[in-house]
């Protein structure tokens, strides 16, 4: 049972090779964009014009979608999946109600659907009426009430800000728990996929790379492609626009963030903005001193790039040149100091 496909797809010059499994719950493909997250769920959905673009094997609860070598290719509408895309695509003169209604399922479990999305204040207006995150919530719904057997989400969260979009992970995770299909989630978010997957793909280049947890796939992503490091941390106080945090048992300061007190909040540091000191240093700008070891160490010719562990197991990825390096002298399981200004923290 469950989701199981192995694709090669070509689209132009592009070329993404994809195997994965999913079943109940959500499987994420996390990746920056470009890295073949969307055309292997339009694979998945058969909606690749020509049936030549895609090769391979795709069976939904042991129903085969996808043979390339025997010829078979069910059609879109009758693979018994449902797609979610970023802008919602809802009927703009149907109301929410005939929104909803047009999802055609039994619909056995209207009431639970609206009560969990909490759309029943929202049945009489129109998506013009709507919010951002109200319209997305709608086209989740209206997906779900097709009794689907497969769920597809296109980063339908991009176009949202923090709050709304934190607001709607919530009720995936709800619906999540209430049905019994599989879900493929699609994100170029840490967060998201963090809140939702058990497992993740992590794609690049039209290849997977990575997968596992959340925490392996993104641990990947840093040592290869020395991505900007993610922090979690919670908000426990706010001095005007400057917000305090707790990362771990040390504290942290960040600035402008869009969370209350008290919220988990996710934050984003490039590598290039962190400074390594062996002392904490007195009268600067940066506020931030946080103390770590160092993991690892690569020499890439001649710039040394390095891998801090902090003591809430966070990572942290910065470079410097050689020069620097000699002078910290930096060692494997050394100890050191990471600094950085608060406004060099971006919020997820």
């Amino acid at each position: 049972m469950g989701l199981n496909a192995k694709l090669q797809v070509r689209r132009g010059g592009f070329e993404a090779v994809v195997e994965l499994h999913a079943d109940s719950g959500f499987l994420v493909l996390y990746g920056e964009s470009g890295a073949g997250k969307s055309t292997a769920l339009d694979a998945l959905a058969g909606t690749i014009a020509g049936k030549a673009n895609t090769s391979g094997r795709i069976v939904l609860n042991q129903r085969v979608l996808l043979d390339s070598q025997s010829g078979v290719c069910i059609a879109p509408h009758d693979r018994g999946m449902r797609r979610v895309y970023q802008d919602g695509r809802l009927f703009p003169h149907l109301s929410v109600h005939d929104n909803l209604r047009f999802a055609r399922g039994s619909q056995s479990n209207w009431d639970e659907v609206v009560s969990t999305l909490e759309l029943g204040s929202l049945l009489d207006r129109r998506p013009n009426d709507l919010s951002g995150g109200e319209r997305q919530r709608v086209a989740i719904g209206r997906a779900v009430l097709a009794n689907p057997q497969a769920l597809l989400f296109d980063e339908p969260l991009s176009s949202l800000d923090w709050s709304r979009r934190r607001k709607i992970l919530g009720y995936l995770n709800q619906l999540a728990a209430q049905l019994s299909v599989p879900m493929v989630y699609v994100t170029h978010s840490a967060e998201e996929m963090f809140t939702l997957a058990r497992r993740a793909i992590r794609l690049h280049a039209g290849r997977v790379v990575c997968q596992g947890t959340p925490a392996e796939v993104l641990a990947w992503s840093h040592s290869h492609e020395f991505e900007d490091c993610l922090l979690q941390a919670k908000l426990v106080e706010r001095r005007g626009r400057d917000c305090v945090l707790h990362l771990g048992q040390e504290k942290l300061f960040a600035a402008d963030l869009d969370a209350a007190i008290g919220d988990t909040v996710y934050l984003r540091l490039s590598p290039r903005d962190i400074v390594l000191a062996t002392a904490e240093p007195e009268h600067i700008s940066a506020r931030n001193c946080l103390p770590g070891r160092v993991v690892d160490m690569i020499d890439d010719d001649g710039t040394w790039k390095v891998r801090l562990e902090l003591s809430d197991g966070s990572s942290l990825f910065t470079s410097v040149t050689k020069a620097a390096h000699d002078d910290l002298q930096l060692q494997p399981k050394g100890s050191i100091l990471a600094l950085f200004k608060s406004m060099a923290l971006r919020q997820e």
